[in-house]
């Protein structure tokens, strides 16, 4: 799509998440090519901000296919290194590994958690009103020893469409 359609495309996808995570209590910690990294206080808000952003996205087409941008997100929680960097906070550590490993075990348009992220019940509130799908899987991330059981959530008509 050339250079400057391509940059419009991911600007207008950083200003959409940066005003959903901001509106969620979210911080932004770092952006890694087209990713966003952000932190929050509490699952529930997390879990939210990520429905938004899977329902938001699809409002950015790109012109070449005439599609809408999808997003593969991932969640967990747990603690973490925190340390200045360059009039920032940066987060290190498992949790902060194994968070991008979730996300990596998300297709498109879904997002994982991690079932640790959904054991309180302001989650499980979220997730109850939202209508979405879910799929129990049990994955094995490199560098992380335990097996570790991941939730893929889907919406509905994200279901319907790929069958």
């Amino acid at each position: 799509v050339g250079d400057a359609t391509a940059f419009a495309l991911v600007r207008s996808h950083f200003e959409l998440l940066e005003e959903i995570y901001s509106r969620n209590s979210g911080t932004l910690v770092k952006t890694i090519g087209d990713a966003v990294m952000a932190a929050f206080r509490e699952p529930a808000q997390a879990l939210q901000a990520a429905i938004e952003m899977q329902e938001g996205i699809r409002r950015i087409i790109d012109p070449r296919s005439g599609r809408s941008l999808e997003l593969r997100i991932g969640l967990h929680m747990g603690p973490c290194i925190t340390m200045e960097a360059n009039d920032r906070l940066d987060f290190f550590g498992t949790t902060v590994n194994l968070a991008a490993r979730v996300q990596r075990a998300a297709e498109a348009s879904e997002i994982a958690v991690t079932e640790s992220m959904l054991e309180g019940a302001d989650v499980a509130a979220v997730l109850l009103g939202c209508g979405w799908n879910e799929t129990r899987h049990v994955c094995k991330f490199k560098g992380i020893g335990d097996e570790i059981a991941v939730r893929r959530l889907r919406a509905p008509q994200e279901v319907e469409a790929t069958g």
